[in-house]
């Protein structure tokens, strides 16, 4: 089984990646590099709303996700939507085993 989600990712000029956390505030800090500690969205609509509320102060997308289960871990190039779109690598711990891609 796998869990298919949309999350907001900055729009950066090198290849790290950047998933929004949710947090607010003074102080808080409001990206990860980790994708299984952000915010995800079932509708890539309700992501795209989100971006048009909040000035994150750097420019957003939303971009689609796929966690698949232990027996079927390793990205494919269709994994992430992200990382089909720009061509870039898997960030570090994302389980990739597509050499294209790491």
């Amino acid at each position: 089984m796998s869990e298919t989600a949309w999350l907001i990712e900055a729009v950066r000029n090198d290849s790290g990646h950047r998933w929004w956390t949710g947090a607010g505030g003074p102080g808080a800090n409001w990206w990860t590099s980790d994708p299984n500690a952000c915010v995800r969205f079932s509708r890539k609509q309700d992501a795209e709303a989100v971006i048009a509320g909040v000035n994150f102060g750097e420019p957003s997308v939303a971009t689609e996700h796929e966690w698949m289960d232990a027996a079927r871990r390793g990205c494919q190039p269709a994994t992430c939507v992200s990382l089909k779109e720009t061509g870039r690598k898997c960030p570090p711990g994302h389980g990739c085993n597509n050499p294209a891609l790491q």
